[in-house]
């Protein structure tokens, strides 16, 4: 049970104790209509809606696994278009972003210990609103406790081998994903290898995924890292210069974006042996890091520096 909000009477029997990610809740905001979707034909998810001002807003939260950690991607014009025009407020080294979702609705993000948290208003501009309720946003300490440890495998959807209709889905379900023991895979930074997925063809490695985090997720970054020769339909993004969510783009030998001052960040290499480097890294991770990642060498040189687990992970 959540220590704070005031729930309505059909909250009382709730749970969210064998969800795979913590769960927020505004502390002092009156909330009703939750509802639980345990992950089966589709992933976990949480909803409910919250009144501020005597707005109604309806919240999503569920643990992202299918892009970068810390983008917002409900707030995108379309489902296959452009970021709207955000604004970004930042509160105890989280940050959310506000503007309008898919559905042209007023709405917002946030990345919080791993999960994202999506609000949409029901009743037009509610920006004060979604960040009275954002700035509220608690967590029960013994479900934080009992879920710090869990790794991007145990945590995610599709890299269960759930299947999914979009591509973006299905650059996780087809890779074979393993994860390092809590006190391995310790990197530089302060950040820990949570989980690492490849894709093997003919006893060759042609696409990897490393999942790096810190503070119990707080702070995370993917590396993803594509053969020349892999062969693989949407194995890698395309960068581009876009408005909307990035306002910095530098060309440092590499191809690199982000949204000052917090981020997110977003990068991309081609290595000397011609293999595609991407690191995607939630806001406030460290950018010199990033840089360093996108500078390296050859492909599987460059991951054996970044974490020695790699290497036994993808042989197994």
């Amino acid at each position: 049970m959540i220590a704070g909000p005031q729930m309505s009477s059909d909250f009382l029997d709730f749970t969210t104790a064998d969800l795979p990610f913590i769960s927020w809740f505004p502390a002092s905001h009156e909330i009703s209509d939750v509802s639980i979707r345990q992950p089966s034909e589709k992933w976990a998810t949480v909803r409910y809606f919250v009144y501020v001002n005597g707005i109604r807003i309806r919240v999503k939260e569920f643990f992202m696994d299918w892009f970068f950690p810390g983008f917002p991607k409900s707030l995108m014009n379309s489902l296959f278009s452009v970021y709207s025009p955000l604004d970004a407020i930042a509160d105890k080294e989280r940050l959310l972003f506000i503007g309008k979702n898919y559905r042209g609705r007023y709405a917002s993000s946030t990345y919080i210990a791993g999960t994202t948290v999506e609000m949409e208003s029901q009743e037009g501009n509610a920006d004060r609103e979604m960040t009275a309720v954002f700035r509220d946003l608690v967590c029960d300490p013994e479900d934080a406790r009992n879920k710090c440890g869990m790794s991007f495998e145990e945590r995610s959807y599709f890299a269960k081998g759930r299947s999914g209709s979009w591509f973006e889905d299905q650059r996780i379900n087809r890779l074979k994903w393993n994860s390092p023991s809590i006190s391995e895979g310790k990197f530089a930074g302060g950040y820990s290898l949570s989980s690492v997925g490849h894709l093997t063809v003919h006893n060759s490695v042609k696409q990897v995924i490393a999942v790096f985090q810190k503070d119990c997720f707080g702070s995370g970054f993917w590396v993803e890292v594509v053969a020349k020769d892999a062969g693989i339909s949407h194995a890698y993004y395309s960068m581009r210069q876009e408005p909307g969510l990035m306002d910095m783009f530098a060309d440092e030998g590499f191809f690199l974006s982000w949204r000052k001052p917090h981020g997110p960040y977003l990068g991309q290499a081609k290595t000397q042996d011609g293999a595609v480097v991407t690191v995607g890294a939630s806001p406030f991770a460290d950018m010199s890091l990033i840089r360093d990642i996108l500078s390296g060498g050859n492909t599987l040189d460059r991951l054996s520096e970044m974490s020695t687990e790699i290497h036994s992970l993808l042989a197994h």
